[in-house]
């Protein structure tokens, strides 16, 4: 397991693991993150402000979207505005996986405006990777509470029939945004069951 810290960027920030799940296989990830208080994090507006991603590596698939596949962000209403503090902040659950070509989508996203700062949230991921919408499995839990469990396609097939790979990794990405906005993470953990993760 490799990883990088990038901080040039203040609307990008990004430490990153390679070595990413193949199909079939069964993944758990736990991490703590808290949103500072006192202004030092404000989401933009009508965005997705990624927190932890699962970032598709395939270079040869063409995403009109991008290339997420899942992702953990903060979410603000809309409409969207340019270097505008978002309203009524929320973590969200968003997913993609499916026919490169035209994948297919889905977000578990908890209540309006219930992002808490200054809070250690302790989150919990458990992935079956997979290209296929049954066997593949996406859950999530929040400070013991499950927040989302669904089976979707959580790997892209790609045009010529092949899957793509993921890579995780932490970010703090706003799009325009003109300030600098902290996250904290700690207690990082990836492993093959919920027990080996303490979860």
């Amino acid at each position: 397991m490799t990883a990088a810290w990038f901080s040039g960027n203040y609307n990008l920030a990004h430490a990153g693991w390679s070595n990413g799940p193949v199909n079939g296989q069964d993944t758990w990830y736990r991490v703590r993150i808290r949103f500072p208080s006192g202004g030092l994090y404000q989401p933009t507006t009508g965005q997705w402000n990624w927190v932890v991603e699962w970032h598709d590596d395939n270079h040869t698939m063409s995403l009109n979207s991008g290339a997420m596949s899942i992702s953990l962000g903060v979410y603000t209403d809309y409409p969207i505005v340019n270097n505008a503090v978002g309203k009524n902040p929320r973590l969200a659950l968003r997913l993609a996986g499916g026919n490169a070509s035209s994948p297919s989508t889905y977000t578990c996203q908890l209540p309006s405006n219930s992002l808490l700062y200054g809070h250690w949230y302790d989150a919990l991921f458990h992935f079956v990777w997979s290209k296929s919408s049954t066997t593949g499995l996406a859950e999530w839990w929040l400070d013991g509470t499950q927040a989302c469990s669904v089976h979707f396609p959580t790997l892209y097939t790609n045009p010529d029939g092949t899957q793509s790979y993921n890579s995780f990794g932490l970010y703090n990405y706003r799009l325009k945004a003109s300030w600098t906005s902290r996250i904290d993470y700690d207690n990082v953990t990836i492993g093959p069951s919920r027990s080996s993760v303490g979860g």
